[in-house]
């Protein structure tokens, strides 16, 4: 089985091994779940969830590669979906999810002005007046949570390294 994984995502283990025994036991090919994505502090995560998911484990072989394919049961990266196979079973886990925390780390502006998101960055210049107004923006339509992967004292230390005012952003992390 393969899962692809970035370095801003987080899932509970507890719920990882009883998904992966489940989808080993059921032979499940493709495997997919939810996204809950957070703001700038993760204890503040977004109301309106964006509807997208993750694949989660997948069985290989030989002829595995990642690439798009119609067969998706749920909208998920093209860039990061494993290729259909003959045979294959798909399946939703509603018991897992992937926690997103992009906007978590050291240096924001640099995750903008890579090349792929070089037009994020310029909508950021041209709507805000500051990136301290950018980073409040990413606290509205947020709600509570509890601090499920112990991050919020290293969220804290990168807001207090990139803005301004980081007491103002600081004070959501409690409600």
């Amino acid at each position: 089985y393969f899962m692809t994984m970035d370095t801003d995502e987080f899932y509970e283990s507890d719920k990882i091994l009883k998904a992966k025994r489940y989808i080993i036991n059921k032979g499940i090919t493709h495997s997919y779940c939810n996204i809950i994505w957070y703001s700038i502090l993760p204890t503040r995560r977004y109301i309106n969830q964006m509807g997208c998911s993750i694949q989660f484990f997948s069985r290989i072989n030989r002829f595995s590669k990642l690439a798009n394919h119609k067969h998706n049961i749920a909208l998920v990266d093209p860039t990061r979906v494993l290729k259909h196979q003959i045979g294959a079973k798909y399946f939703y886990l509603q018991q897992v999810e992937m926690h997103h925390m992009t906007y978590i780390r050291k240096d924001l502006i640099k995750k903008f002005i890579h090349v792929g998101k070089r037009d994020c960055y310029t909508d950021i210049c041209q709507k805000y007046s500051s990136f301290d107004k950018y980073m409040e923006s990413r606290l509205k339509n947020t709600i509570y949570t509890p601090d499920l992967f112990n991050l919020n004292d290293l969220a804290i230390q990168f807001i207090r390294n990139q803005t301004d005012n980081p007491q103002k952003l600081i004070d959501y992390s409690e409600d």
